[in-house]
Order: C-alpha cells, then sequence, then structure tokens
C-alpha cells in the first residue's frame, strides 16, 4: 500500500509557479478548514456540517483566490477526514472496553 503518491510534471517556469501559488493556496485552505472545525469542536463538542465550515471560511482569501469548485473540494477533503477520524475514535473507544489486560 501507498501513503503517498508524487507526480513529476514538466511545465515552463511560468506554469511552474502557477501551480506552485495554487497548491499553497489550496494547502492553506485545508488548514485553516480544518483549524475552524477543530476549534468549534473543541468549543462546543460536535463538529460543524459541511454547510457550516463554508459559512466560517468562506470570506477567507484563500478561499477567494482559488476557483470555487477547487476552494469546495479541499473543504469536503476536510470534512470527509473529521468524520473518518471521529468514527475511528468512537471504534477505539468500543474497541478498548472488550480489551483485556494481564498484569505480570
Amino acid at each position: 500500500m501507498y501513503l503517498t503518491h508524487k507526480n513529476h510534471l514538466r511545465v515552463d517556469k511560468h506554469t511552474h509557479t502557477i501551480l506552485k501559488k495554487l497548491v499553497r493556496l489550496s494547502k492553506n485552505l485545508y488548514n485553516l478548514t480544518r483549524y475552524t472545525v477543530r476549534q468549534q469542536y473543541f468549543t462546543i463538542g460536535t463538529y460543524p456540517s459541511y454547510e457550516r465550515e463554508c459559512h466560517l471560511v468562506r470570506y477567507d482569501e484563500n478561499y477567494r483566490l482559488l476557483r470555487p469548485q477547487v476552494a469546495q473540494q479541499t473543504m469536503k477533503v476536510v470534512d470527509r477526514s473529521m468524520k473518518s477520524f471521529n468514527q475511528g475514535g468512537i471504534r477505539g473507544k468500543l474497541n478498548s472496553k472488550h480489551c483485556t489486560t494481564s498484569e505480570a
């Protein structure tokens, strides 16, 4: 199983600069969305819905500079990862009840 995937693109310098800026904007939007979702989880105790995330992050510069489809897909990745993390946490709690430790 591969944990990462790396693509090598052969493009001119101008295209490389544009792609580098777009990737950075997407990364910043991902981190901002993840931060706001986590902060809301820590203060309220529930994860916000995808629609709520859109309203929290919509006015950020990173969101406005990216195309809407790209920005929304980036935010959907955060939503999926948080749902997956939440389900994993619940499974972990359920599985720990069935585990027994033997004391030596």
